[in-house]
């Protein structure tokens, strides 16, 4: 996924120079979406297909830009969708607009419909630009999304970590086995482990696909020792969707096994390495 930097709407031009003189200027969420740009990227006043309003989960404020932070999930999600899109919205006086817009064009990511073995979370950071404004805020909702296990460590070195009495701290396992930690009242969650997202679309004429995957760099380091695990999937409609939760940040090496339809020609094979980093979440199109 690759967007190119943000670019100041028309409006957000507009609110950008009230800020510059004193006015408040308050980022209000991020907003995702799947359409191609035919216009002037200024001329913007909502995104061309909206898909999916994200709640803004932090912000920093510092030389001349915002950096907002959000979480996106295809929990809601019920139709796959390539992400090409990203708006940034604020408020004035009679609601909110677009502030700045970014297209990622022929680079967009595809978010698939949720299952259970199709499940995608990652984390969003953009920067936007503010000048020497100096009232700048955003509106935090009381949840939006996941937290990462080092911001949780963070969390709990801190003085008070729960703002709360003892009584009140508390952690609990949700029925999807997802870690949640109380703070003002509110359950927050912890990111599980750390996942690889390998999905395909736009091939009918594969039947099913088997991904394997193996914790070495090098085919001669898979064997017994190294194999995680084997996920099958059908081919429907052309897509299909795999994700692995690994037990480290660190180098995978997957086999993706594409059976084709047509009887007796042989499977279609790649053999490549993951690199799953410090973001969390490594996703990318199989084939």
């Amino acid at each position: 996924m690759s967007f190119p930097a943000l670019e100041l709407t028309e409006n957000g031009k507009r609110l950008l120079s009230n800020a510059l003189v004193g006015q408040k200027l308050n980022f209000s969420k991020i907003a995702i979406g799947s359409g191609v740009m035919s216009e002037d990227a200024k001329k913007l006043t909502e995104l061309v297909v909206l898909e999916k309003d994200i709640p803004i989960s932090g912000m920093q404020a510092e030389l001349g830009t915002a950096r907002l932070l959000a979480t996106l999930d295809n929990t809601e999600t019920t139709e796959g969708f390539w992400w090409r899109e990203i708006g940034i919205y604020a408020n004035d006086e009679n609601g909110e607009v677009l502030y700045a817009y970014a297209n990622a064009g022929e680079y967009a990511e595809y978010i698939p419909a949720y299952t259970s073995a199709s499940f995608v979370r990652t984390t969003i950071t953009v920067n936007v630009m503010v000048g020497n404004a100096e009232n700048v805020t955003a509106s935090i909702a009381d949840y939006a999304g996941y937290i990462t296990f080092s911001d949780f460590q963070q969390h709990l070195s801190s003085a008070n970590p729960h703002n709360v009495t003892a009584a009140d701290v508390g952690l609990r396992v949700t029925n999807e086995g997802i870690l949640q930690y109380l703070n003002n009242g509110v359950w927050r969650s912890v990111a599980t482990s750390p996942s690889i997202h390998l999905y395909m679309s736009d091939h009918s004429e594969f039947e099913s696909v088997s991904v394997s995957l193996y914790n070495t760099y090098v085919d001669e380091g898979m064997d017994d020792t190294t194999f995680i695990e084997t996920i099958e999937k059908p081919v429907i409609d052309g897509a299909a969707s795999v994700r692995f939760f690994v037990p480290q940040l660190g180098v995978y090496r997957v086999v993706i096994t594409c059976n084709y339809k047509v009887e007796g020609e042989a499977p279609f094979v790649v053999k490549k390495n993951v690199v799953v980093d410090d973001a969390m979440s490594y996703s990318e199109q199989m084939t």
